[in-house]
């Protein structure tokens, strides 16, 4: 095993932002796919074996990756919850996850702060105590403000 190997991410990228530049190029291409085909062209791409067979495959994929995320919602009334409901649910998990993606990238880079600071802070010294005039606050002592005017 070469040194040069150990050093790259997932053995495929020398780093995680040329993982990430790749990955969202992907994810553009798949976007300007998916919008370059009308869903009034859908019909007669259904008519196409070959494009019926996979389309019939991917959305078998997706809704098994649907089924194995509702696994994970706290919800137990799925079944009885309407389309836009269940949709609303996916993107929040879709949320939660894509922000786990994002902290282990940043982890996996080495970006991630540490949340304790190490910087040793001095002792500010109130402001109130250098007041010439102090200021009481007792309930016995009726407020009197010191600015007659407005400046």
């Amino acid at each position: 095993m070469s040194s040069t190997n150990s050093t790259k991410f997932l053995d495929l990228f020398n780093n995680v932002d040329e993982y990430k530049q790749a990955m969202c190029a992907k994810v553009v291409d798949v976007i300007r796919t998916s919008n370059r085909l009308g869903m009034e062209n859908f019909d007669r791409i259904m008519t196409i074996e070959s494009c019926h067979d996979k389309i019939n495959q991917l959305s078998e994929r997706i809704l098994h990756r649907i089924y194995q995320m509702k696994s994970h919602i706290q919800s137990s009334d799925w079944d009885q919850l309407d389309s836009d409901e269940k949709l609303e649910q996916l993107v929040d998990i879709n949320d939660t996850l894509f922000e786990r993606i994002a902290s282990a990238l940043d982890d996996a880079d080495g970006l991630k702060q540490s949340s304790v600071s190490t910087v040793v802070r001095q002792v500010v010294i109130k402001p109130q105590l250098k007041f010439k005039h102090k200021i009481d606050n007792s309930t016995q002592i009726p407020f009197i403000p010191k600015i007659r005017n407005k400046p």
